[in-house]
């Protein structure tokens, strides 16, 4: 209960701060897909103290969240009451100066025309439909569910959605929970809900009955730090349900994905999404078309393969620990998920009194960087390798051109996804010296079984955001996509997959990591000067000797063709 209790303190904190976040231990088997990290224990299975360590695990907080809708009353960036609420007309959902929800979108009726869940996609590995049967009997409704608004944007939140799909069982049976959530926020002086993040995943599960009591939730604090804590999942607080999530009287676990099997999902949104979106799956196709129910809405469709995302995790000795690492746990209060801890005081006191991991949820620069130096400690090597079907909001800005053109677009501009364990926060990078869009990724070298673990990479781009950052006509355009080593050798290239009306797409894979940059480079073809038309008397040798070159401008590039072609006006010779 500790690790989700920080982590929900972690997020209210958030919230309140909004202007509207020399041995190494072994692991669990890495095999399980609800793998947890472990540090020293004694005979009696308490932790040792003494150790500092990591852990890079994903989803934990969309596991960790149900739906909510909460009211913060006093002063702005200091709360004296938080409450919940069932619905805006709820008493408790008065006098607050900042409202935030999040909602676990249901599936679309006449009475829920937007906002809402429309499909669970699932196909075999030859495209093949695979029906998916809603089931809703299995999970009790969550204690803190509330009902939506269309005027003023807010969508109605309920329980997680699972579906029985026999066609694609798994190790734990053939059920899936869905989880299509939608963070929103709402001053007091606003009429409607602003979308701050969007997230969602698609979870293989078994059930496991709870072994403790679940706690009662009062859905009302005047401590807003304490508030974390009721905000959770019903039924969080037991300890037996810490892989995975609880209703209060099971735990819903998540097992690994079968093989062969692409999943997706379909929903229908009120508010476009606005910028880029990150996810742990492979070879996403995406589809944005109307919302029929309104006007500034759109109907998102995301099908990919689930993938293997390693992770970095392990626990040192803090006494000899590299300086590096050690730096990492100087500050006081010290932040992280404690073992065995028997007072918060003692987060303040020397490092051999406590056992305590950084857990790294968002990507940003620090967890780039930490995680980079705990490789050259846990031997570069990953901890387990748990499969994932997760997508998410990019959370952090890009400047220059990338964020000027996002920003003109005003539309969804793409989705970078990837399985490297950690990325830099934001969406490519633009560089100006050699045009071109830049991916920062970092995973261990070596899989759990020492084998070289394989990086994949997609960039789905909005057309019309690429042709603005390389100003670009509206003829279709060319790119290459390589991956760049430490070391400065492009390793693996390869070219454009596919194009549509609103779309670019681009894969890579089979790259090494660890530390690589995934690099793209758009081209459009220019018109070049005419050549000559060859007459009917041209011989075949003569039309054998015809040779082609190739000429650059800047970032444009085109090929000519001849007996003795020249560039055109302005381009050189490669």
């Amino acid at each position: 209960m500790r690790s989700r209790r920080l982590l929900a303190q972690f997020v209210v904190t958030l919230l309140i701060a909004l202007p509207i976040l020399s041995s190494f231990t072994s692991f669990a088997d890495t095999s399980s897909q609800s793998w947890l990290a472990n540090p020293p224990k004694d005979q009696f299975g308490n932790a040792i103290p003494g150790y500092i360590g990591v852990d890079s695990k994903p989803s934990q907080q969309l596991l960790l969240f149900p739906s909510y809708l909460v009211n913060f009353i006093g002063t702005k960036g200091s709360p004296t009451q938080v409450l919940s609420c069932s619905s805006l007309s709820d008493p408790r959902c008065a006098g607050g100066y900042l409202m935030h929800s999040r909602a676990e979108l249901q599936p679309c009726t006449t009475t829920n025309p937007t906002d809402c869940f429309l499909e669970l996609i699932v196909k075999d590995s030859t495209g093949k439909a695979i029906k998916a049967t809603q089931v809703t009997d299995v999970m009790l409704p969550m204690k803190q569910n509330f009902q939506g608004d269309q005027k003023a944007l807010l969508p109605t939140g309920g329980n997680p959605l699972i579906f029985k799909i026999p066609d694609a069982a798994h190790a734990g049976g053939d059920l899936y929970m869905v989880k299509p959530d939608l963070n929103m926020s709402k001053d007091a002086e606003k009429d409607t809900f602003n979308l701050i993040k969007f997230e969602a995943g698609i979870y293989p599960v078994k059930i496991r009955a709870l072994t403790t009591e679940t706690p009662t939730q009062s859905g009302a604090s005047t401590n807003s730090m304490d508030y974390g804590g009721q905000i959770e999942i019903a039924g969080a607080g037991d300890q037996s349900c810490e892989d995975g999530l609880s209703d209060g009287k099971n735990c819903f676990v998540p097992e690994t994905f079968p093989a062969g099997f692409s999943f997706g999902m379909k929903l229908r949104l009120s508010q476009s999404l606005y910028g880029w979106l990150h996810g742990r799956f492979q070879d996403p196709e995406v589809i944005l078309s109307a919302n029929p129910n309104s006007t500034s809405g759109v109907d998102l469709q995301i099908v990919a393969k689930p993938i293997k995302v390693p992770i970095i995790s392990g626990f040192i000795k803090s006494e000899g620990a590299p300086t590096k690492i050690l730096d990492y746990f100087k500050d006081i209060p010290r932040w992280g998920q404690t073992y065995g801890l028997v007072s918060e005081g003692a987060r303040s006191g020397p490092l051999s009194g406590i056992t305590i991991a950084h857990n790294h949820i968002d990507p940003s620069e620090q967890t780039f960087k930490e995680l980079s130096d705990w490789l050259d400690v846990l031997s570069d090597t990953s901890a387990s390798e748990p499969s994932y079907w997760l997508v998410q909001t990019i959370i952090g800005g890009n400047g220059d051109q990338v964020e000027k053109c996002t920003k003109d677009t005003k539309a969804l501009a793409g989705i970078v996804s990837t399985n490297a364990t950690s990325y830099l926060p934001g969406p490519p990078r633009f560089d100006n010296t050699e045009q071109t869009l830049d991916y920062k990724v970092l995973a261990p070298h070596y899989a759990k079984d020492k084998s070289v673990f394989l990086g994949t990479y997609n960039l789905v781009i909005n057309g019309d955001l690429a042709r603005c950052i390389y100003g670009f006509s509206k003829a279709p355009v060319g790119a290459t996509i390589s991956v760049v080593s430490a070391d400065g050798a492009a390793r693996v290239a390869t070219t454009l997959v596919k194009q549509d009306d609103k779309f670019v797409n681009f894969a890579i894979a089979g790259f090494e990591f660890s530390n690589p940059t995934v690099r793209v480079k758009f081209t459009q073809a220019v018109e070049a000067t005419p050549t000559a038309t060859p007459t009917p008397s041209v011989t075949r040798a003569a039309a054998s000797m015809s040779k082609t070159i190739t000429c650059v401008k800047g970032s444009k590039k085109t090929k000519v063709s001849g007996k003795n072609p020249k560039c055109p006006t302005g381009f050189k010779k490669v």
